[in-house]
């Protein structure tokens, strides 16, 4: 789950950055994915970023009621969620935790226009499926980076650094 974080952080720097036409990269590879979030929903690039407009957050959590939301609203979801998981799983958090009502504890609360406050989570036998179904947005080749059919050097060797670890442990 890890090569699939980063690699959805690596590409949203790196595709907000190129809409934006930042091209420091010393500056741009050292923001947080914090950052990127609050750009992406303050320079409103949602729809320019990636199209979610078939994910249906219903998949994700039988608690995530409202499916016709408009992709901007998926975008800024998705993100949330994505922020959450992230920063959990990297400050070692259980990401398997539950609320005391069976909620999923991976979950954001959003507002949009002036009343709709919607509230979204990830079941967690399910965040690898929401993750994948993400980065299946962003093109065909992302996908094939994580799964090992396509060559690219960065991710050759993330998968080479993974395995070795997993011999030593």
């Amino acid at each position: 789950m890890s090569i699939k974080i980063g690699v959805l952080e690596i590409i949203t720097r790196n595709k907000s950055a190129t809409l934006l036409d930042l091209q420091d990269s010393k500056f741009v590879s050292t923001q947080t994915l914090g950052f990127w979030c609050n750009l992406i929903k303050y320079t409103k690039l949602h729809n320019k970023l990636i199209d979610l407009t078939h994910l249906n957050f219903k998949d994700y959590s039988s608690f995530n009621k409202k499916d016709k939301m408009r992709n901007y609203q998926k975008v800024e979801i998705a993100y949330s969620l994505f922020h959450t998981i992230r920063n959990r799983a990297f400050h070692f958090e259980n990401l398997f935790k539950t609320n005391t009502n069976g909620t999923p504890r991976l979950s954001t609360c959003l507002l949009f226009g002036k009343n709709e406050n919607f509230s979204f989570g990830i079941e967690t036998h399910k965040i690898e499926k929401c993750l994948d179904n993400i980065l299946d947005c962003f093109d065909t080749e992302t996908s094939g980076y994580i799964s090992g059919t396509t060559k690219c050097s960065a991710m050759i060797l993330v998968k080479q650094i993974t395995e070795r670890n997993n011999e030593i442990f």
